[in-house]
């Protein structure tokens, strides 16, 4: 299957979402829509506990040790003298940030199909879905996930699969790639960043949520993930049943 897809001259931005989010996939249309990653379920990513302080305990009180007294009933004299408390140095790293005038990818290429798709910037909807882009050409980069060159975590990556309208989008076929083949994720410097498929699953929508943790985890090991609708078709609803999840690793 060869086609090219030539990116828009469009660039979408969604704003940038902070803090606890609820990630949900949905369905390819038949139709090209503004839709977000699941209709099926809601599923908040795991808080981790170690970032926040335990409060003190407000019944915890401190009891006064008493001082010792001679046989008059006087204080002891003490020979001690204060001693100066011992210097501390605390080093602290920096966390690894983006740098959003190279890091953020802005080109998918699929050598295999002899696709190029535009990637932009997607964030979450209103009903903390993620956002696919509405051009079925486009690709959407999710702003909370990994970047390019970072240290670790998943550069996720969604786009529909195909259109009633339209035709094949962007992301067609992907469940054909093979392991090993080649994915091109090109920086905003043009920097292109070569990566290898190692892992192709179909996850029914329903079961979306026991895996969400391993597509969006921030400390999993640095990757590229591809997201689309796939599997069985549900003509009633107008949409896919299933997921297709790629997964590559830098050369």
């Amino acid at each position: 299957m060869h086609r090219h897809i030539d990116p828009p001259d469009r660039w979408a931005r969604k704003a940038l979402v902070t803090g606890a989010v609820v990630i949900s996939l949905a369905a390819c249309s038949s139709t090209p829509a503004t839709t977000s990653i699941a209709d099926a379920d809601n599923v908040k990513p795991a808080i981790d506990n170690d970032s926040f302080l335990q409060s003190p305990d407000p019944q915890a009180t401190t009891q006064a040790r008493p001082v010792p007294t001679t046989s008059t009933g006087k204080r002891p004299a003490t020979t001690e003298s204060a001693q100066p408390a011992p210097e501390v140095t605390v080093t602290v790293t920096a966390q690894p940030t983006m740098n959003q005038a190279t890091d953020r990818p802005s080109l998918l290429r699929i050598p295999s199909f002899d696709v190029t798709s535009e990637v932009v910037s997607v964030g979450l909807d209103s009903g903390g879905g993620v956002v696919v882009p509405e051009d079925i050409s486009v690709t959407g980069w999710y702003d909370q996930s990994s970047w390019i060159g970072a240290p670790f975590g998943s550069i996720v990556l969604v786009g529909h699969r195909d259109s009633a309208v339209a035709g094949a989008g962007a992301l067609y076929g992907i469940e054909e790639l093979q392991m090993g083949d080649s994915l091109v994720l090109t920086a905003q410097d043009g920097e292109p960043h070569r990566f290898r498929v190692r892992e192709i699953k179909s996850v029914e929508k329903t079961r979306f949520s026991t895996i969400v943790e391993d597509v969006f985890g921030s400390d999993s090991p640095y990757r590229l993930t591809l997201i689309t609708c796939g599997g069985a078709f549900d003509e009633a609803a107008g949409s896919y049943l299933s997921n297709i999840i790629v997964t590559a690793y830098p050369e």
